[in-house]
């Protein structure tokens, strides 16, 4: 994944942030706190069959939503130099070792958040950033996916960079295609293939596997190749340079729409796998 906020845990001169917001957010988070109070004293067994399905929906967004302001809070503070001032040192392992000194997780668990946080939340590092992966972050603060979708769909998207991909063979747009379709994937809802389930995390790694399988001549050297199952339009095979055009004949594409073929094609990548 991206290292977009390791380097910013080095020493130089930052501005001082006061705790003149400190009412605002410190309102925020008494305002959660009594919240949750309330949510957990209600009990679950005084509700309706209805209502103790939607408990489990909604706890669900809601802990997204969450972790998704947890990895904005990451970001800002290796931001603004707080592994090294904390004696988490320099550094790409540096902000995980700050987040580990705060909550007590694993040291793979702490790098993971903070790797997604730079990723999602900072347009410095190498990569693209924030900038081209807002659609992810906003679907992470939304709560329509976890950060584990976001982490493979982070990774995928990576995968489609330079030196993984080389330089010209996939553009922008198809990027952005690609982020696109396996946000939908992950979220669930209804499309132009019609109304689907959200895909859990393992589903969405499987699809992204498939969809930035290269040919040969892009292939890296040592690397697995993944063959997707056939997709719903007939073809073996996607390449990320031709997300568009893999499953369409040439004298159909400029009438077919992008969106729907590489929905369709990832949903039956997810339901299949690669092939072994």
């Amino acid at each position: 994944m991206w290292l977009g906020l390791w380097w910013l845990s080095v020493v130089f001169p930052r501005i001082v942030h006061v705790d003149d917001n400190r009412s605002e957010v410190g309102a925020a988070l008494d305002a959660v706190r009594d919240a949750l109070a309330v949510l957990a004293g209600a009990g679950p067994w005084r509700a309706s069959d209805k209502q103790v399905a939607s408990l489990i929906l909604e706890t669900e967004v809601f802990a997204r939503r969450l972790a998704g302001v947890q990895l904005a809070a990451i970001a800002e503070g290796v931001t603004r130099g707080l592994p090294f001032s904390h004696g988490a040192g320099t550094g790409r392992a540096a902000p995980g070792r700050w987040v580990r000194s705060l909550i007590a997780v694993t040291p793979g668990d702490a790098a993971r958040r903070a790797d997604l946080a730079g990723a999602l939340f900072t347009t410095t590092g190498l990569g693209p950033g924030a900038t081209e992966l807002t659609p992810t972050r906003n679907a992470v603060l939304a709560g329509r996916v976890s950060t584990a979708h976001a982490t493979h769909i982070v990774d995928a998207i990576e995968q489609l960079l330079p030196p993984h991909t080389p330089a010209g063979v996939v553009d922008d747009a198809t990027r952005a295609e690609a982020q696109a379709l396996l946000l939908a994937c992950a979220a669930g809802g209804t499309g132009p293939d019609g109304t689907h389930a959200p895909l859990d995390p393992t589903q969405v790694a499987k699809a992204a596997t498939a969809l930035t399988a290269t040919n040969d001549r892009t292939h890296r050297p040592g690397a697995a190749r993944p063959a997707p199952a056939p997709a719903a339009c007939g073809r073996p095979r996607v390449t990320p340079s031709a997300i568009a055009a893999s499953c369409t004949p040439a004298s159909r594409r400029a009438n077919t729409s992008v969106s729907r073929i590489s929905e369709a094609t990832c949903l039956s990548l997810a339901r299949h796998g690669p092939a072994p």
